[in-house]
């Protein structure tokens, strides 16, 4: 395969490196306020960040119709038109995070560690996911900037090594 192709491969891996890095924090979020063991508070965490998003997109027309109809129309003429349908959508929406707060609550006070443990699990995996897809696109050898970094760095105190930075008791040792 060609050189050049092989490169724009490796670099068509930024976007699932940055997804999953991103896609950490919710994850741990939304496993914080799951039921069940560590395991299932993790696993619920890692599929709804995926499914999650979807929603609110599906949902993001309808959201910025109401919301406009609600700045512009009159109170009469909102409520003709939406009815109490309205009132069960944003009902809907709050029963979501309400029931996630208390679940998050009741997490947090009974489970303690379990929670703690699926948090971490969770956010440690994607975040690792993402670090190794950099890795692999990288080719182990580090970023630009890194290295660019490491340039500059021997330009303006060209005395010190790395290994002495990183490594100070390995200097006196031959």
């Amino acid at each position: 395969m060609n050189k050049k192709i092989k490169n724009a491969l490796r670099q068509t891996l930024t976007v699932p490196e940055y997804v999953l890095k991103i896609a950490s924090i919710p994850a741990g979020i939304i496993a914080a306020g799951s039921a069940g063991s560590a395991l299932g508070k993790a696993v619920n965490g890692g599929s709804r960040v995926w499914t999650t998003p979807i929603d609110v997109v599906s949902n993001f027309r309808k959201l910025v119709e109401i919301s406009h109809d609600y700045s512009v129309l009159t109170a009469r003429e909102f409520t003709n038109k939406y009815g109490t349908e309205m009132g069960y959508y944003v009902v809907g929406i709050l029963h979501g995070f309400i029931e996630w707060g208390s679940q998050f609550s009741h997490n947090v006070n009974n489970e303690p560690i379990e929670t703690i443990l699926a948090v971490i699990v969770i956010t440690s995996l994607l975040y690792a996911g993402g670090r190794a897809i950099r890795f692999i696109r990288q080719k182990g050898q580090g970023s630009y900037l890194i290295k660019l970094e490491r340039k500059i760095g021997q330009k303006y105190w060209p005395e010190t090594k790395s290994e002495e930075i990183w490594a100070p008791e390995r200097k006196h040792k031959v």
